[in-house]
């Protein structure tokens, strides 16, 4: 049985260049593990190896986003929420994608603040 990781509820939205999110063609994904636990197993600072070991925790929801944005990736901006982050191999994905900018926002216990504003990072083109 499927679910969200115990630690984090992470969700990636890309919105195509031109588009707006929460209207028209968006891409939305979240980080699903294949063995959710009622406890993350991952102590302070270790890396993600737990998460696919234990969890079953695949991909992370920027790549399942980009995934379902195929093409659409091109020139998109894509919105994560519920991390403080992107880590080094999906923002390597994103640049490959075509992904313009991508807006980090993080959920306090879980929960959506809409008083934070999100950080924006745009991609260098290299």
């Amino acid at each position: 049985m499927s679910g969200f990781c115990a630690k984090r509820h992470v969700i990636a939205v890309i919105v195509p260049k031109g588009g707006q999110i929460g209207l028209g063609k968006n891409y939305t994904a979240f980080n699903i593990c294949e063995n959710p636990q009622k406890e993350c197993p991952r102590k302070e600072g270790e890396d993600y190896t737990k998460c696919r070991e234990i969890c079953g925790q695949r991909y992370h929801a920027e790549e399942l986003a980009l995934a379902f944005a195929g093409e659409d990736a091109m020139g998109a901006t894509l919105y994560l929420k519920g991390h403080d982050h992107c880590c080094e191999r999906c923002i390597d994905l994103m640049k490959r994608a075509g992904i313009r900018a991508y807006h980090v926002e993080l959920w306090e216990d879980g929960k959506y603040d809409d008083t934070q504003t999100p950080v924006k990072f745009e991609i260098e083109e290299e």
